[in-house]
């Protein structure tokens, strides 16, 4: 299985991150990076795998088991609870033997996932990802999510409100999505990841000035819950 930790050593995590604060001294933005191994559990994938393992093992044991019939001048019932057995033992072991392999392979696993389901999937674990890591919650509501999910290689960019606001149209994002696609294919993770966030720094500048003064202070109760920058990290989700 793919491993966002493996693809990703503290060096070029420290990189990224380096990355992520050299963007956000110009930009009025605050930028996360998520990575994830796969956004679905995709059980029903690892089913129809253990399924189709088990007719497989069920049809090799079928060819090779001989059908019991009665024997010339003998008046003895044939076994056939013991040929029944022999077809549905190996049916059940090759359904958990390809469970367990669905599980563990990752491209055995999507052979069985429709490039539908793969990208509604990644779409539902983004938005969970943007509300649960409170991308949504800075203070000027200038978060910008950089979401990636390697099972389904794909990826997403999310912004809040004042982003999208200042932007116009998403379209900007898309394209920076698309060069960090492009770039995943070409490179390794890390340097796609480094050169993307240089992109948005290049490319959001203009639009996404950071004004020369000092940030908004939550004057809110304590009781209430408090605005928190976002950490200038790589956030590296398992599998769900």
């Amino acid at each position: 299985m793919i491993k966002a930790e493996k693809l990703l050593n503290e060096d070029e995590r420290r990189k990224i991150s380096f990355a992520i604060k050299e963007a956000e001294r110009t930009l009025d933005a605050e930028i996360l990076v998520a990575v994830a191994d796969s956004s679905g559990r995709y059980d029903r994938a690892e089913d129809i795998c253990g399924l189709f393992f088990g007719i497989l093992c069920m049809i090799v044991s079928w060819s090779i088991m001989p059908f019991p019939i009665t024997e010339l001048h003998s008046w003895a019932s044939p076994n056939y609870s013991l040929y029944l057995a022999g077809l549905i033992l190996p049916l059940i072991l090759g359904f958990m033997v390809g469970v367990w392999m669905a599980s563990q392979v990752d491209w055995l696993r999507a052979l069985f996932i429709t490039p539908v389901q793969m990208k509604e999937e990644v779409q539902r674990r983004a938005f969970s990802t943007f509300f649960d890591l409170r991308v949504h919650h800075t203070s000027g509501q200038h978060g910008i999510l950089i979401y990636i999910s390697l099972l389904e290689h794909r990826a997403m960019i999310l912004a809040d409100s004042f982003v999208i606001d200042r932007l116009g149209t998403t379209g900007l994002l898309e394209n920076i999505c698309n060069e960090l696609v492009t770039r995943i294919k070409e490179k390794p993770l890390g340097d796609a990841i480094y050169l993307t966030i240089l992109d948005c720094k290049q490319s959001l500048a203009s639009q996404l000035p950071r004004a020369p003064e000092d940030p908004p202070v939550d004057t809110r109760p304590s009781g209430i819950l408090q605005y928190r920058p976002l950490p200038d990290v790589v956030v590296l989700l398992g599998k769900l």
